[in-house]
C-alpha cells in the first residue's frame, strides 16, 4: 500500500512530464564513462541537483537546488560558484609552479616571478617594514593633512596637482584622470591619447569593482579610513584629536560621493592637446583648486613609454566627466582635495604592508560584503600572493606544459570549428534576411580568429628570453608593485605608436575567462579556461559542448549581438538595410521583453540584452553543433549520476550546471546595483536561455505553457519577426 502511494504521488506530481527520465529504463553499464574525469565530474553535478522539483518549473533550481543548500560558502569568500572553483585551482596550480625549483632552461622571467612571489610570502620583512616605507614616500610630498597638525600642513602646504604628478610619477597612476592610448576610430589597429575617467579608491580590491559609492556602506567605510589614518599618526604620534579626524574623514568621504556622482558623459575628439589646455584654463585656470596642467599630466605618462608629446596631437576626451570634474575641484578646499590624493594613492596598498593592515580590509569586506569569517593565515597569504604576483606570462608556459595539451587545443579547435559552421547553418535558414545580407554576415563570420590557449609568439625562444627584460624585481614587495605600474604604464603608452594585429590577444593563458574583441573580430579562449570541470578531451562530447562549447558560442555569437552587427570582419563600422535591422532589432526586443518579466530586483532588459542574446545563441549554436558531431551515437557513453538520463537531457543538465553559484545578500545586492555588469544573474542565465529552446523542452516533455515552455520564444535568427523599420532608423539612420 505504501509502494502504491509513492507511485500516486510521484505521477502526480510529474503529470505531464512522466517521459523526461525515459531513458533510465534502458541502462547499459558499459556505456557509462569509467575516467577519473568523469567519475568527478558526474559526482559534482548529480549531487548538486535537487530532484524534487519538477526541471519545467525552474530548471535552474532543478539542477543546483541541493548545491545551493549544501555548499557554504568558503571563509573569505562573498560569492561561491564554478567560476570561483575553477580559478581557485589554476590559483593552486600556479602556486605549485611558483613554489616549485627553478630549472636551467627556465627563463628569466620565470625567476622574476618567482621572487615577487616570495616578496609577497615574506611575512617578516611586510611587518617589518609595516607602512613605514608609505609613510616616508608620503612625507616626501609633504605628508598626509588628516595625520598632521594644523601648524605642520600649513608650513608645508603642496598642492594636490604636485601631490598627484608624484605619485603618479612612482606608479604610472593619477587620481582623477586614466590617460590612455584608446581606440582610433578612424584606423582602428591604431590609438589615439584618450582622457577618461579614474578608479574610485579600492576599486580593485573588493569583490566586485568599486564604481561608485555605496551611502549604506558609509559606516564601514569611516571606520576604514580612520583606522588606516590612525595607525600613521601613531607611527609619528601626532597629537591630532579624534574630531579633527572625523571631520577629515567625513570631507573625503562627502568629496568622494560627489566624485562617483559624475558621469562619464560624451566622447569628443578635439584637434590638439593645446587646443584642450586653452579650452580648459579659460574655465578653470584661475581655480587654485581646479587648474590642471594638462600637457604634464599627458607627458608624464608616455615618458614611461620614452614617448615626446607634442602639443599638436590629436586627443580625445570625455568631455562631460573633465567639466564636471572641474567644477567640483573649483568648489572644494585644497585641504579636502589632497587628503583624498593621499587616501586614493595609500588605498591602493593596504593589503601590501603589514596583517593589521589587511585586517582592516578584510574587516571592510566583512562589514559590506557580508564575509562572514576570515581564510586561516597561511591560506589567505599564498593565495593572495599568487593573485598579486602579475607576470602570468611568465609562469604560463609551465602551465601549458603541465595542463594544456596538443590533445586540448587540437578537440578545442575542432568544436570551434563546428560551433561556427552550425551557426553559418542558421543563418542561412533564416528566411527573413536577404541573400546579400546573409552573404555579409556569413562572411564576418568566417573571418573570427580563435585565439586558443596561448598567444603564438610563445613559440619564439628570443622573444620569451627577452620578456619583462625591463622589469625590476627585488625582495621589497611594494617596489614589486610600484615597478609592475610602471612596466604596464611602459606598455601601454607605446601602443599610442604601434598597430595591433588581427591575433592580438587580451588577457593572458591563465585566466579564467573568455573575450570577443569587436574591433579585431577575434576570440580568446585561455588555457585556463579548459580545464576540469569546463573541458576534458576525455570526457565525452556532451559535457565538453554543454560547458565550454557554450560559453564559446557565446562569445561568437557576440560578434552578431545589437552592438557587434554593426561592425564588419575588420571592425569597421557598417550600415545594413533598414529592412534586415528592422527585423533583426523585433527578434532582438523579444529578448528585452522577455528578461524584463522576470522581475525588478535583477539587472534586466536593455541592461543585460547583449549578454542575454549571447547566451541564448552560445547554448542554442552548442547544442545543434552537438546533434551534429559526425561520431555521435546514440550509445554515447554518459557520467556516472546521469545514467537516468538522455544525452540531450544530460547537456542541458550540464550546461545548466557551471551556472550553480550562491551569495552574501550583501553581494547580491551589490551585483543588483553594478551598472558595469551588463550579464544577468546566474539563475536568468539557465531559465532565459533554456526556455527559448524547443530542444529543452522536448528533451523534458514540457507541456507548452509551463515555466519552461512558454507560449512564446525567442531567437534571434528563426524567429518570424515583424519588421520595425520606424525603430531601426532612429537607431541607426536610413541605410535604404
Amino acid at each position: 500500500m505504501k509502494l502504491i502511494s509513492i507511485v500516486f504521488f510521484l505521477a502526480v506530481k510529474w503529470i505531464g512530464v512522466c517521459c523526461y527520465t525515459s531513458a533510465k529504463n534502458n541502462r547499459d553499464s558499459s556505456a557509462v564513462c569509467k575516467a577519473r574525469e568523469c567519475k568527478t565530474l558526474g559526482y559534482i553535478v548529480a549531487s548538486g541537483m535537487n530532484k524534487s522539483v519538477n526541471p519545467c518549473d525552474d530548471f535552474w533550481e532543478y539542477t543546483c537546488g541541493n548545491w545551493i543548500s549544501r555548499t557554504p560558502i568558503p571563509a573569505g569568500e562573498a560569492t561561491w560558484n564554478r567560476f570561483v572553483l575553477l580559478f581557485k585551482q589554476v590559483k593552486d596550480k600556479t602556486r605549485e609552479i611558483l613554489e616549485s625549483a627553478g630549472k636551467p632552461t627556465d627563463f628569466e622571467m620565470m625567476g622574476k616571478a618567482r621572487r615577487w612571489y616570495r616578496s609577497c610570502m615574506d611575512t617578516g620583512q611586510r611587518e617589518a617594514v609595516g607602512i613605514k616605507q608609505l609613510r616616508d614616500i608620503m612625507e616626501n610630498i609633504g605628508g598626509w593633512p588628516i595625520t598632521m597638525t594644523d601648524r605642520q600642513w600649513a608650513e608645508t602646504k603642496v598642492s594636490w596637482q604636485n601631490i598627484d604628478l608624484y605619485y603618479g610619477g612612482l606608479t604610472g597612476r593619477h587620481t582623477f584622470y586614466s590617460i590612455e592610448s584608446g581606440k582610433n576610430y578612424v584606423d582602428l589597429l591604431r590609438y589615439k591619447i584618450m582622457v577618461t575617467k579614474a578608479s574610485l579608491p579600492l576599486a580593485h580590491k573588493l569583490p566586485i569593482e568599486k564604481k561608485k559609492f555605496d551611502e549604506k556602506d558609509r559606516g564601514a567605510y569611516t571606520k576604514l579610513i580612520k583606522n588606516v589614518a590612525q595607525s600613521f599618526i601613531d607611527a609619528t604620534r601626532s597629537p591630532i584629536s579624534a574630531n579633527r579626524i572625523s571631520h577629515d574623514v567625513n570631507e573625503i568621504i562627502n568629496f568622494e560621493v560627489k566624485l562617483s556622482k559624475i558621469p562619464l558623459g560624451r566622447l569628443f575628439q578635439y584637434p590638439s592637446i593645446e587646443y584642450v589646455t586653452s579650452h580648459y584654463n579659460y574655465y578653470f585656470g584661475a581655480s587654485e583648486t581646479a587648474k590642471v596642467n594638462v600637457t604634464d599630466y599627458i607627458q608624464q605618462i608616455y615618458n614611461f613609454g620614452n614617448l615626446t608629446i607634442a602639443s599638436s596631437e590629436i586627443i580625445n576626451v570625455y568631455y562631460d566627466y573633465v567639466n564636471d570634474l572641474g567644477t567640483l575641484l573649483k568648489d572644494t578646499p585644497m585641504r579636502t582635495i589632497v587628503n583624498y590624493v593621499h587616501w586614493h594613492f595609500v588605498s591602493d596598498f593596504i593589503d601590501a604592508t603589514d596583517r593589521r593592515m589587511n585586517n582592516y580590509l578584510l574587516e571592510f569586506k566583512r562589514e559590506t560584503y557580508g564575509i562572514r569569517e576570515n581564510r586561516p593565515l597561511f591560506v589567505s597569504r599564498w593565495e593572495e600572493c599568487v593573485g598579486a604576483m602579475h607576470l602570468h606570462h611568465a609562469v604560463a608556459p609551465e602551465f601549458i606544459k603541465k595542463y594544456f595539451t596538443n590533445r586540448v587545443k587540437d578537440a578545442a579547435v575542432k568544436m570551434i570549428t563546428s560551433l561556427k559552421t552550425t551557426m553559418e547553418h542558421e543563418i542561412l535558414e533564416a528566411n527573413w534576411i536577404d541573400d546579400y545580407t546573409k552573404r555579409v554576415i556569413i562572411r564576418k563570420l568566417k573571418d573570427i580568429i580563435a585565439l586558443i590557449g596561448y598567444p603564438e609568439w610563445y613559440s619564439d625562444g628570443e622573444f620569451m628570453a627577452t620578456a619583462y627584460w625591463d622589469l625590476s624585481i627585488t625582495s621589497n614587495y611594494l617596489d614589486n608593485i610600484f615597478s609592475w605600474w610602471r612596466f604596464i604604464a611602459g606598455n601601454k603608452a607605446r601602443q599610442l605608436r604601434s598597430k595591433d594585429t588581427r591575433t592580438l590577444w587580451y588577457g593572458d593563458p591563465v585566466t579564467v575567462n573568455a573575450f570577443y574583441r569587436i574591433f579585431l573580430n577575434n576570440i580568446n579562449l585561455p588555457a585556463a579556461t579548459f580545464q576540469l570541470p569546463f573541458f576534458s578531451p576525455d570526457l565525452p562530447d556532451v559535457v565538453n559542448y554543454a560547458i565550454l562549447g557554450s560559453i564559446a558560442g557565446h562569445e561568437i555569437s557576440h560578434a552578431f549581438d545589437p552592438l557587434g552587427i554593426q561592425y564588419d570582419e575588420n571592425g569597421r563600422f557598417r550600415r545594413l538595410s533598414s529592412n534586415f535591422m528592422g527585423n533583426y532589432i523585433e527578434n532582438a526586443m523579444c529578448f528585452d521583453d522577455q528578461y524584463q518579466k522576470y522581475g525588478k530586483n535583477d539587472r534586466i532588459g536593455v541592461t543585460t540584452l547583449h549578454e542575454n542574446i549571447a547566451d541564448n545563441q552560445g547554448a542554442r549554436v552548442s547544442f545543434e553543433a552537438y546533434k551534429s558531431l559526425p561520431q555521435r551515437q546514440p550509445t554515447e557513453q554518459k557520467l556516472p549520476g546521469l545514467e537516468d538520463y538522455s544525452t540531450e537531457q544530460s547537456f542541458f543538465i550540464l550546461f545548466s550546471s557551471i551556472w550553480c553559484s550562491k551569495a552574501t545578500p550583501e553581494f547580491i545586492s551589490k551585483k543588483a546595483m553594478d551598472e558595469e555588469d551588463h550579464h544577468s544573474v546566474h539563475r536568468l542565465r539557465v531559465i532565459g536561455t533554456l526556455s527559448n529552446m524547443e530542444d529543452f523542452a522536448k528533451a523534458f516533455n514540457c507541456p507548452k505553457g509551463s515555466p519552461m515552455n512558454p507560449q512564446s520564444k525567442c531567437n534571434l535568427w528563426t524567429r518570424k519577426a515583424r519588421a520595425n523599420h520606424d525603430l531601426a532608423r532612429r537607431m541607426w539612420g536610413n541605410s535604404g
